[in-house]
């Protein structure tokens, strides 16, 4: 499954436009990339551990 294909969803509405407000977070649908992102930076990293 390729994560550019994963839609962004809402969980919680609410909080989320309360968070968006206060400046806590940051663009819709950036969580899941990043954290590919950062695993693949990580020591010891392999593609067949890819999240």
């Amino acid at each position: 499954m390729d994560t550019k294909d994963v839609s962004s969803e809402r969980r919680n509405p609410i909080l989320a436009n309360v968070m968006a407000q206060l400046d806590y977070m940051e663009k819709r649908g950036s969580g899941l990339t990043r954290i590919c992102n950062e695993t693949k930076a990580l020591d010891g990293y392999k593609d067949e551990l890819k999240p």
